[in-house]
């Protein structure tokens, strides 16, 4: 069985702002830490979607990342 291959250079995701959304502290920093050994410029950490909401207008991600249950307001 072939598996695809992975590709993590540094560069992969080199300028793209990331908004993560997940009420799990722990793995919202194991996908923070992926994406900035990715090359992501900035990622920002909500915990719900009505704090991502909030966060749209002033950080302006190129990807949103969420969980999709959470508590106050799913992803």
């Amino acid at each position: 069985m072939n598996l695809p291959q992975l590709s993590f250079r540094p560069d992969r995701f080199r300028g793209l702002r990331f908004l993560i959304v997940q009420d799990n502290h722990s793995i919202a920093r194991l996908v923070s830490d992926i994406l900035q050994a990715a090359g992501a410029r900035d990622s920002f950490v909500a915990q719900n979607g009505k704090s991502a909401i909030e966060l749209l207008a002033s950080r302006q991600p190129d990807i949103i990342i969420a969980d999709w249950k959470m508590p106050v307001m799913d992803g």
